[in-house]
């Protein structure tokens, strides 16, 4: 999988601080009708996209807190894929869950920087992929949200 082919440190800090900035000049101008547009081929709506980045960083944000604190865990797989197409007790706008978004990759990135060179180095099972440490979660998710920025530019 190449997504998990570690980015340096400061290299995946830097792309997960500004995913957020991006998304946010993506979305600008536009109002709800047309950030919940389904894509022309069935695909995901912005507000759907933007949604599985939340979901998608609140996987990254628990799986670093949970590789930090304790030793070699067993990390999920979840269906961050099919939370993105439910609304099921989701905010009532797309400015909304992207607040919720970068409030997280906040938490996340403080969560990060705080690690030591070693500390990037620490290691989790993954049930899908195997040994994973958390520079490779902070690499494969920088990565992840990359396809996405390219599907939300192609929307917008």
């Amino acid at each position: 999988v190449y997504w998990l082919d570690a980015l340096g440190p400061r290299e995946a800090l830097a792309q997960l601080a500004q995913t957020p900035d991006v998304v946010a000049g993506l979305l600008a101008r536009l109002d709800e009708a047309q950030l919940s547009r389904p894509a022309g081929d069935g695909g995901w709506s912005m507000r759907q996209v933007v949604t599985h980045l939340r979901d998608a960083e609140g996987v990254l944000r628990f799986r670093v807190q949970l590789m930090m604190e304790q030793d070699n865990p067993t990390l999920e797989s979840l269906a961050v894929f099919a939370w993105a197409a439910s609304e099921g007790e989701r905010p009532a706008t797309t400015a909304e869950i992207f607040q919720t978004y970068q409030a997280s990759r906040g938490q996340s990135l403080a969560l990060l920087h705080s690690l030591s060179p070693e500390g990037w180095q620490r290691p989790g099972r993954h049930k899908e992929f195997g040994q994973v440490t958390i520079q490779q979660q902070a690499s494969y998710f920088s990565a992840h949200e990359q396809t996405h920025l390219a599907a939300l530019s192609a929307l917008r």
